[in-house]
C-alpha cells in the first residue's frame, strides 16, 4: 500500500504531472539505478546511498523544481516566507494573501510560529498551508485547498511519511 499511496499522493501534489509521477515511479521501482543516475543531487541532501526515503526525497525535489513546493530554512525571514507563499499561490492561480497584518511580526519570532499564524489566516480563506516533513531543519511548503488536506495527510501516512498543517 505504501508505494501506491505515494504515487497517488504524487499525482495530487504534482497536479497530475506525468513527468513527476514517472520520476517517483522510477525511484520506487529501481532505487539503485535512480540513485546512481542522479547521485550528485543527493549529495546536497546528505544521501550517500539509496534508502527507503529515496522516492519521498525525489517527490519533494521534483515538486520544488516544478515550483509546486517551496523549501525554507528553519530560521527564515518573514519577507522570504511571504515571498514563498505568494509564489506557491500564484503558481496554483490562488489570490495572494493581504500581508498588511504581518508587518508587526518580528523576524525574531520562530519560523514555526510565523508559519502557524499564516496558516491560520489561510484557513479562513479555505486554504491550507502545509509542510512535507523530511526530518530536517527546513520546511517544504505546499498550499492546497482545505478540502484536500485530510486526504493528503492520510496518503502520506499510508506511504510512511508526514504532511502536516500544524507548525507549532
Amino acid at each position: 500500500m505504501g508505494n501506491l499511496a505515494l504515487l497517488r499522493l504524487t499525482e495530487r501534489l504534482a497536479l497530475n504531472s506525468s513527468k513527476i509521477v514517472e520520476e517517483v515511479r522510477f525511484a520506487i521501482e529501481e532505487p539503485d539505478n535512480y540513485f546512481f543516475r542522479f547521485k550528485e543531487k543527493f549529495k546536497e541532501r546528505g544521501m550517500e546511498k539509496p534508502s527507503e526515503e529515496l522516492p519521498w526525497i525525489v517527490l519533494l525535489d521534483a515538486l520544488i523544481e516544478a515550483e509546486l513546493a517551496y523549501e525554507i530554512d528553519w530560521k527564515e525571514s518573514t519577507l522570504e516566507i511571504t515571498y514563498a507563499i505568494d509564489d506557491l499561490s500564484d503558481r496554483k492561480k490562488i489570490d495572494s494573501l493581504d500581508w498588511d497584518w504581518i508587518e508587526n511580526m518580528s523576524d525574531a519570532m520562530p519560523t514555526g510560529e510565523k508559519l502557524q499564524a499564516i496558516a491560520d489566516r489561510m484557513y479562513e480563506r479555505s486554504l491550507s498551508l502545509a509542510y512535507l516533513d523530511i526530518d530536517s531543519d527546513s520546511y517544504i511548503l505546499v498550499v492546497v485547498p482545505n478540502i484536500e488536506i485530510s486526504e493528503l495527510i492520510d496518503l502520506a501516512l499510508k506511504a510512511g511519511h508526514t504532511i502536516s498543517s500544524t507548525f507549532i
